[in-house]
């Protein structure tokens, strides 16, 4: 599952993929991931929504109050 989505952030996040490195992508796709399962998101979708958010609008998205 980390490699797929790994993937995922390579194809769809070349520039956040190429900046840090495989081993600090690898290892926001394990922490999105389980942030994600907190919130009972355990279907893939709805994982590669939540890294898509966290992508978006940064790694503690979910804790900002400017994104309720």
């Amino acid at each position: 599952m980390i490699d797929a989505a790994l993937e995922y952030v390579r194809t769809g996040f070349p520039e956040i993929y190429e900046r840090p490195g495989e081993a600090a992508v690898r290892e926001s796709v394990v922490v999105a991931m389980r942030s994600a399962q907190r919130y009972g998101l355990e279907e893939w979708s709805a994982v590669l929504l939540y890294l898509d958010a966290m992508y978006v609008l940064g790694f503690d998205f979910d804790q900002d109050p400017q994104h309720p």
